[in-house]
């Protein structure tokens, strides 16, 4: 008996690995290399999901007087741990499993953007008790990447909102996400447009700025939540400073 008790132990999926699994996997989907596991970023992702589950918050600062504190901000533990470059911080908790968490991360356009992130991006990831921590480096900014891809299939319907997203109250239709591949300051005019059934879908649109992590990027958001197993036609236009401009057509269909 204890023998295949340690056999069933053995097989249980550790959480750490499905978490970087999920993020490869969203990753995939978009035609995106797989993360590279950083030391030192891991060492403060670690440091971060020990402290929110030691205390049961989301939060991306520590209090000096709760357990598991180490620094109060981000660029602190980043450098203690010995990583030195630019780094997002996404953060996220489920009851139901670490993938969720992730998934759950990944549904906000703010956090969209990183996981979005070109290249062979070094990134980090903690995981205790379904609370999650992700730190991503910084990548090129040469790659035009949509979420969702084009094609792609099963997308949910809606958002509840929050992470910053003003105004706050949900539900939304899943947010169109766009890194636009160019930097900020070259960017004349970018805009998406959305429609279903050549039926145009009103929706929020919100521009990157010269900070944040929705620099270079560009974010639909649909006031509403989409129709289940329909499909829907989306159209990126980006014109640069130089008078270059692109048009990107594609598509992707929702959850039954």
């Amino acid at each position: 008996m204890l023998s295949l008790l340690c056999l069933i132990l053995a097989h249980q999926p550790d959480p750490l690995e499905l978490a970087c699994d999920t993020v490869d996997q969203i990753r995939a989907l978009h035609g995106l290399p797989a993360i590279v596991r950083d030391l030192s970023l891991d060492s403060a992702a670690q440091g971060q999901a020990d402290y929110m589950a030691a205390n049961k918050l989301v939060s991306h600062t520590q209090d000096p007087k709760l357990p598991k504190a180490t620094k109060a901000k981000l660029e602190d533990r980043v450098k203690d741990a010995g990583y030195d470059g630019p780094t997002w911080e996404l953060l996220g908790y489920s009851s139901s499993s670490v993938v969720d968490s992730v998934v759950a991360i990944f549904a906000s356009p703010y956090h969209r953007t990183a996981f979005l992130t070109p290249g062979e991006v070094r990134a980090g990831v903690g995981v205790r008790s379904n609370y999650v921590c992700l730190l991503f480096g910084e990548g090129p900014k040469n790659q035009i990447i949509l979420s969702p891809p084009d094609r792609a299939a099963a997308i949910p319907v809606n958002w509840l909102g929050g992470s910053g997203f003003e105004p706050a109250k949900g539900p939304y239709g899943y947010p169109v996400v766009a890194r636009l591949g160019a930097p900020e300051e070259m960017l004349d005019s970018a805009t998406i447009t959305l429609a279903r059934q050549s039926q145009p879908i009103d929706i929020i649109i919100q521009r990157g700025s010269d900070s944040g992590m929705l620099k270079g990027c560009l974010v639909a958001v649909p006031r509403a939540p989409l129709k289940k197993n329909s499909t829907y036609n989306a159209s990126l236009s980006i014109r640069l400073k130089s008078g270059q401009s692109r048009t990107i057509d594609w598509s992707f269909s929702t959850e039954h």
